[in-house]
């Protein structure tokens, strides 16, 4: 079964919280600067995030900040 956006958003930030990393810190870093070194590779976060739609990112943003 294939995950929406926001299902792989969800788990990737799980994975964040895993290793005691602030998801609104690291997401808003991803997209203000565009470098995939703000997700952590725990669980493969890093290749996951890059199939997330950047206006699906921006909008848990919107909604959490």
């Amino acid at each position: 079964m294939n995950s929406t956006p926001e299902e792989k958003l969800k788990e990737i930030i799980k994975l964040m919280e895993e290793k005691d990393y602030d998801p609104i810190s690291q997401l808003t870093g991803y997209i203000g600067i565009g470098s995939d070194e703000y997700i952590t590779r725990h669980g493969g976060a890093r290749e996951k995030i890059k199939e997330i739609p950047i206006e699906v990112i921006k909008e848990y943003l919107e909604l959490h900040n």
